[in-house]
């Protein structure tokens, strides 16, 4: 405007210097499950357990993460390895373990769930969970939640028929 002219405006007056607050964008909510994370455990279980018994571990540490709506994307069975050191644990020493990852997206209430499980089970000898940095369910874009959990579904059913030591 020009020098001298006046303006109405409560942030232009003279007696107040007023500034109102800048407008927020409204952050649109994602629903819940599209804000669970990526998840990767590596677990090692007892070496001396027989396959049958793997098995029962992935289908029960599967069907907790399923149950809670999360999505168990991926198990592999690395197989009995030597340990790079000694560790005791359940009262015991073990020189040997066998190996095993799951790829999950889940809540974070359903790993706390998944991890209290594991905490109490004795074939499992040590685990690391790691959040996958900047990757959620929603990162994969375009496929609909009800087809992954269908997927996952799938991928859990023929968990128990197969019987090689990589399960997908």
């Amino acid at each position: 405007g020009a020098p001298g002219a006046s303006c109405s405006s409560p942030c232009h007056s003279k007696e107040k210097l007023f500034h109102p607050a800048p407008r927020r964008r409204a952050v649109r909510q994602l629903p819940l499950h599209l804000k669970m994370p990526l998840y990767n455990i590596t677990a090692i279980s007892r070496a001396g357990s027989p396959q049958a018994e793997v098995h029962s571990l992935l289908s029960k540490l599967s069907k907790i993460v399923l149950e809670r709506g999360g999505v168990v994307a991926g198990i592999n069975n690395w197989g009995v390895q030597d340990l790079a050191y000694r560790m005791k644990a359940r009262q015991e020493f073990h020189t040997r373990g066998r190996f095993m990852q799951i790829k999950l997206v889940s809540s974070p209430d359903a790993l706390k769930e998944l991890e209290r499980n594991m905490k109490l089970d004795d074939r499992l000898l040590r685990w690391m969970v790691i959040k996958e940095k900047n990757t959620s369910i929603a990162s994969l874009g375009s496929v609909e939640h009800g087809k992954l959990a269908e997927s996952a579904h799938r991928m859990f059913a023929s968990l128990n028929e197969d019987s090689s030591g990589r399960i997908n």
